[in-house]
């Protein structure tokens, strides 16, 4: 062995490399497993195998809401397609008509009157207005002409007083002393006559301001009860319109009328008679049984699923896109039923028609497989009422 020193040292070397690359791939694979196990996540499905295809059909019953004769048919004819909306029907309305009628005119007599009313206080304001600027005008001419007086009395007055002071030193006669107490006697008097007048003037032009106030409040009042009677007219004017409304049969849904009657214009018909029936464009969905434990609390509206039919291999047709539309909330034979409609988004190739069956998986949650095993187990160990009693 000695012979070989150097080769023997190439192999092993070798050995040891070989090994600590297998290590390291085993390390990372490892690694990656362990990531993937515990931070990945899976969808969790709830399964059905009994899916079937059905049709959605809709049935919307027409009804005449009162008694009356008919006046026209608009279509009332079996197997016409109608729209939401379009009229069928019309019954005898004049009556309704002349009501309206009669209630627009009391309408509009009553908004006149109540439009005459508004003039006259706007009229009645601008009156006031002016009343009042023209009293405040007469006011402060007669306050300029009182004090006018009032200035004349008092000179008046100052006169006499000096002529008695002349007529005590015998400077002026008694005559003239008499004239003197005259003329401050007299327009004293003038001074107390006009106050009186101006005291007068004042009552009167309060007396004519309370005049207009409660004709003012009084056409207010009457302006208030015609707006009363407008709008109490106004709704016999919606009351009216709805009665009317009801003489006309319109289609309360889109689709195909069916179970038509047989009457005709002239004909008279009793209110709550069904005329026909409108059955709705037909759409497919799939209907589903779920255990109820399976399906309680887990299975929701807008939940996507996944169909794969019966004949058609998902290897060459794939599966089929869904979406929970309705879920039942009480057990019928042990199952719980489930609602679901097409994603018309996806397409298909398979050729969807009623009585399909298929099987459903619907995506209630997404989890990582770790936790998938720790529910496993959970599931796996037994109850502590289960456990087996202990001997003693």
């Amino acid at each position: 062995m000695s012979s070989f020193p150097r080769s023997l040292r190439s192999l092993d070397a070798d050995t040891h490399g070989k090994s600590f690359a297998m290590i390291g791939v085993a390390a990372i694979l490892i690694a990656g497993w362990a990531a993937w196990f515990g931070l990945s996540r899976v969808p969790v499905r709830a399964s059905s195998v009994d899916g079937r295809v059905v049709l959605d059909r809709a049935v919307f019953p027409v009804h005449v809401a009162v008694s009356g004769e008919v006046r026209s048919l608009s279509g009332l004819a079996l197997g016409r397609k109608v729209e939401k909306g379009e009229l069928l029907v019309e019954l005898d309305d004049i009556e309704e008509r002349l009501r309206i009628d009669e209630e627009n005119a009391r309408l509009a007599g009553l908004q006149r009157e109540r439009e005459a009313v508004e003039r006259r206080l706007e009229a009645l304001r601008a009156a006031a207005g002016e009343a009042l600027e023209a009293a405040r005008a007469e006011r402060d001419e007669a306050s300029m002409r009182l004090a006018e007086l009032e200035l004349g009395a008092e000179l008046a007055s100052e006169e006499h007083s000096r002529l008695e002071r002349l007529h005590e030193m015998g400077g002026v006669s008694e005559l003239e002393l008499s004239r003197a107490r005259i003329e401050a006697l007299k327009t004293r008097t003038t001074v107390e006559g006009y106050m009186i007048s101006l005291e007068r003037l004042g009552f009167d032009q309060r007396k004519l301001g309370n005049d207009r106030d409660a004709e003012l409040e009084g056409l207010a009042r009457d302006r208030d009860a015609i707006g009363g009677r407008i709008e109490t007219s106004r709704m016999a004017l919606v009351r009216l319109e709805h009665a009317l409304s009801k003489r006309s049969v319109r289609a309360p849904a889109t689709g195909e009328l069916a179970e038509v009657a047989t009457i005709g214009p002239g004909a008279w018909v009793e209110g709550g008679t069904r005329l026909a029936a409108i059955v709705s464009p037909s759409a497919l969905k799939v209907v589903a049984s779920f255990a109820p434990e399976i399906a309680l609390g887990h299975v929701q509206r807008g939940q996507t699923a996944r169909l794969r039919f019966d004949g058609f291999p998902w290897s060459r047709y794939g599966v089929v896109h869904a979406r929970v539309e309705e879920v039942g909330r009480e057990a019928r034979e042990g199952k719980i039923q489930v609602e679901l409609e097409f994603d018309e988004s996806i397409p298909t190739e398979i050729p969807l028609q009623h009585g399909l069956l298929c099987a459903v998986e619907v995506d209630i949650d997404r989890v990582s497989p770790a936790e998938l095993v720790l529910r496993a187990v959970g599931r796996k160990s037994p109850r502590p009422a289960e456990t087996a009693p202990v001997e003693r």
